[in-house]
């Protein structure tokens, strides 16, 4: 009779545990620690998802009052941390009061207020938008999408890994729908881009918002979910394609990252398609990947030098192995005329990747300005044999033989840095400085008069250069 009682028992705690909602297994739990604004409720079972608002209760004799609201902002070890939102007037959260269910009806306190206000299931806040409206809305110059990610919970993959690579998610979507959005609408942009493009000149100006985050069941998998907002400054992103479209570098730069990024989205893929075998290691290296190519976005969108080394080293925490980012901090270093420093960095990233241009370039660059002419050339001409049609290797090949003065190197690296690139200014003022040594004074003229119609008075170099046609009898054209 005893084994029947305690086998009904059991039939009937599993039946409550599995098919009753956990809102109702449990009414209260309690609150064990609070800091400042946050509160430590002592169970991650039966509060809902985080985002959800609850209320906060206390005994008072032989009645229940509500004292506050608090939402929830995270799961960790098996209790919950929340937000206090609001506090009854007189009273104040501590230690021991609970949290009650979340109704049917949530009842939300409004901002400055003691009253409780009632939002009905499925009434829309001015935070959201209809269902059904596009996920893309143009306002004020500011591109507004609105979309959603996911990722599986599972062996390796814990909620915190799982909330980056959902947001990750969510991010991919969005500048594909950007992308598209602004490619079928020509006359938003001032230049004219394929999706593709988009997508790629777009990635470190996207800000991102977290508007909610829940975990679920999806297909018997636990899962993280995300939406997100992201939004886009088109003036900003206007200014961005114009520079570039003429800095063949940079472009190069953002392509590979595109490409590197494309190559751990398929990594992600992978551990989410065969998570009984992935180790916290596989997918902590994915992540950090994937964080460190948004620090070397944030390098990528700033004109700030010391700004740029901040991100970079933060990318370079997250992933030691990224090459692009030693070398955008080489690129820092060099403006900042720290150049022992971008010296080490160009090295490291032609250690890691030793078919990046750019870092051979770079390091090209800062050997002229040391004085170390030579080992410039070497470098400048090992970017060449990477890419050929490279203009600024050239051009900066030109200007290591100049500094020897190997006038017809010059002329001839300066020349073709102009046909690939017929706007760099500062080629036609290197070919001058050439052409006046070699005593080619109407070549030497036109190419100056050529430097001041692309760059007017943008620099300093404006008012020698008028100097020096002046100097041969012409009057400058510009």
């Amino acid at each position: 009779m005893k084994s029947k009682t305690v086998n009904n028992l059991i039939f009937w705690v599993l039946v409550v545990f599995f098919f009753v909602p956990i809102p109702l297994r449990l009414n209260a739990q309690r609150i064990i620690k609070r800091v400042k604004n946050y509160i430590l409720i002592d169970t991650d079972i039966g509060l809902g998802e985080v985002g959800n608002k609850m209320e906060i209760k206390r005994k008072d004799n032989m009645n229940t009052i509500v004292i506050g609201i608090a939402r929830i902002v995270k799961f960790v070890d098996g209790k919950t941390a929340a937000e206090i939102l609001n506090e009854k007037k007189g009273f104040v959260i501590s230690v021991g009061d609970f949290v009650g269910n979340q109704e049917t009806v949530d009842k939300i306190v409004t901002k400055n207020t003691g009253k409780l206000k009632t939002e009905k299931p499925g009434e829309l806040s001015t935070e959201r938008r209809p269902q059904g409206e596009s996920p893309v809305l143009l306002k004020n110059d500011v591109l507004i999408v609105r979309t959603e990610g996911t990722s599986f919970l599972g062996s390796g993959i814990t909620e915190d890994y799982a909330k980056t690579l959902a947001i990750n998610d969510a991010k991919r979507t969005a500048l594909e729908q950007a992308g598209t959005y602004l490619e079928s609408h020509t006359e938003i942009l001032n230049y004219t881009l394929v999706k593709d493009e988009i997508i790629t000149y777009t990635a470190g100006l996207l800000k991102v918002t977290l508007l909610n985050e829940k975990r679920m069941l999806v297909n018997g998998m636990f899962t993280f979910k995300v939406e997100i907002e992201a939004t886009i400054d088109i003036k900003f992103l206007d200014k961005r394609i114009a520079e570039i479209r003429s800095d063949r570098d940079l472009r190069k730069q953002l392509e590979a990252e595109r490409e590197r990024n494309k190559r751990l989205e398929a990594r992600i893929a992978e551990l989410q398609s065969s998570s009984s075998t992935v180790t916290k290691s596989d997918v902590k290296e994915v992540v950090n990947a994937l964080s460190a190519s948004d620090w070397f976005y944030k390098g990528v969108a700033t004109d700030d030098f010391h700004l740029q080394v901040v991100y970079y080293n933060r990318a370079i925490e997250l992933d030691p192995k990224a090459a692009y980012a030693y070398s955008g901090r080489g690129f820092a270093y060099q403006g900042l005329g720290r150049y022992n420093e971008a010296i080490q960095d160009f090295i490291k990233a032609i250690e890691l990747d030793p078919k990046l241009t750019l870092a051979y370039s770079g390091r090209g660059i800062v050997y002229y300005k040391l004085g170390r002419y030579n080992e410039a050339i070497l470098d400048f001409t090992r970017a060449i044999e990477l890419d050929p049609k490279l203009a600024n290797a050239y051009s900066g090949r030109g200007v290591a033989y100049l500094g020897l003065g190997r006038y017809n190197e010059a002329i001839r690296d300066y020349t073709r840095a102009i046909e690939l690139d017929p706007k760099d200014a500062f080629a036609y003022y290197g070919r001058g400085l050439a052409y006046e040594q070699t005593k080619q004074i109407r070549n030497a003229v036109d190419d100056y008069n050529k430097y001041l119609e692309l760059r007017g008075n943008k620099d300093g170099l404006a008012y020698e250069v008028r100097q020096s046609i002046r100097k041969y009898g012409y009057t400058p054209k510009y």
